[in-house]
């Protein structure tokens, strides 16, 4: 965590199978986001939101820039702005309460995997039932309660957090 400029690298996805709305199919599905198919922003950053909550302006919180693919993640730095609605999701980044990030994307070209088939996608192979994006775009990352890709977290070391003293008999 760098204090001065409010910054923190992140975790913003990997390539392991998450569970995801398809409004295509009206249900709970598990998806792989392969970081071959990543696209940036033109941008080269984009909304750093509490929660993927996109309803007004106040839910953007900073900015997530900086982006790379390394191995089987994206990879970036989030930024706080100073704005009164992003110090306690930064307070609380800070005192190592919240940890955890999910990246809202567009989904431009994937896979769908019938249940009990597989299939060899970019040279690895998948099972089914599961959709693999070949090709996405990230449009935002949100700092959460409880991230859907359980390797998508802050980077940096934190300090413990300090325990309780026992009370004395």
């Amino acid at each position: 965590v760098e204090a001065e400029n409010r910054g923190v690298e992140v975790v913003a996805t990997t390539e392991d199978p998450v569970e995801v709305f398809d409004w295509s199919r009206w249900e709970i599905i598990r998806e792989v986001l392969l970081m071959d198919g990543c696209q940036m922003p033109k941008r080269k950053q984009v909304p750093l939101l509490d929660t993927h909550y996109r309803g007004d302006t106040s839910s953007v919180i900073g900015s997530f820039r900086q982006m790379r693919v390394e191995d089987d993640s994206l990879i970036g730095r989030s930024f706080f702005s100073s704005v009164p609605e992003a110090e306690g999701p930064w307070t609380k980044l800070r005192e190592g309460h919240l940890t955890d990030f999910s990246v809202g994307y567009r989904v431009h070209e994937y896979e769908w995997i019938d249940e009990g088939k597989t299939a060899t996608i970019q040279g690895r192979r998948f099972e089914g039932p599961l959709r693999v994006v070949t090709r996405w775009v990230p449009k935002e990352l949100s700092i959460c309660p409880i991230g859907a890709d359980e390797r998508a977290k802050v980077r940096s070391e934190s300090k413990p957090l300090p325990q309780p003293k026992e009370a004395k008999a």
